[in-house]
């Protein structure tokens, strides 16, 4: 998760600093978000609102780490919930699952890398999701 991080801090600016906190200040002045090229859900640039106060490099910088612990939540939680098993150290892991999980990370990587390199609230929507349904299984709902 920190390349993902180091990625959308050397990249240049996108969606981010152009469209989704120009909206978020709009937002806050109680303005029309929906002009100047803002065409997304109005939940974008209410994430955006906190951001907002900062220099866009701190901005970014808190995204960009944000957006990281959600891929993690997202991966781990989703991992669970199809029945996988974090191994530890000390036990003896069931090797096939390992490679099934490389496998899947290495397909999901490229997405991942667009969500948080494009500064889009998909993988923070992902784990609110994952999170909700790991709660849902742990009270046997």
């Amino acid at each position: 998760m920190l390349g993902t991080g180091i990625v959308s801090l050397l990249q240049k600016p996108k969606d981010w600093e152009h469209v989704f906190i120009p909206a978020a200040i709009r937002l806050r002045a109680g303005e029309d978000i929906f002009r100047d090229g803002y065409f997304y859900p109005p939940f974008q640039a209410l994430v955006a609102v906190p951001f907002s106060w900062l220099s866009p490099f701190a901005a970014r910088m808190l995204w960009a780490s944000i957006n990281s612990a959600a891929a993690a939540v997202f991966l781990i939680g989703a991992w669970r919930l199809s029945g996988g098993q974090i191994s530890r150290p000390d036990e003896d892991p069931d090797r096939w699952e390992d490679w099934i999980f490389l496998l899947g990370l290495a397909v999901a990587l490229g997405f991942l890398f667009d969500a948080i390199t494009n500064a889009q609230t998909d993988l923070i929507l992902a784990a609110g999701v994952v999170s909700g349904c790991l709660s849902l299984r742990a009270r046997g709902e």
